[in-house]
């Protein structure tokens, strides 16, 4: 069942682009244009927080309560 968890959690990320926050540092930046080059059809025009938004509104309640914890600390 974790198993299941995990692999839907990496499918939505790599669906709203938020590989991107994964990808930033400059040791794994090869990997990022590779998988740029391997997930091309994906839509990314979007700004990160509204892919972010849709991110964690796709997994659940928890994640969405994780969001609101997140932007409580920036303000």
């Amino acid at each position: 069942m974790r198993l299941f968890r995990l692999i839907k959690i990496i499918f939505v990320v790599l669906r709203f682009g938020l590989d991107e926050f994964l990808l930033a540092h400059s040791r794994v930046r090869w990997l990022r244009q590779l998988l740029n080059g391997l997930l091309f059809m994906r839509n990314i025009s979007e700004p990160r927080a509204v892919r972010l938004r849709c991110a964690l509104e796709n997994l659940g309640p928890i994640f969405v309560k994780f969001g609101q914890l997140l932007s409580r600390g920036v303000t």
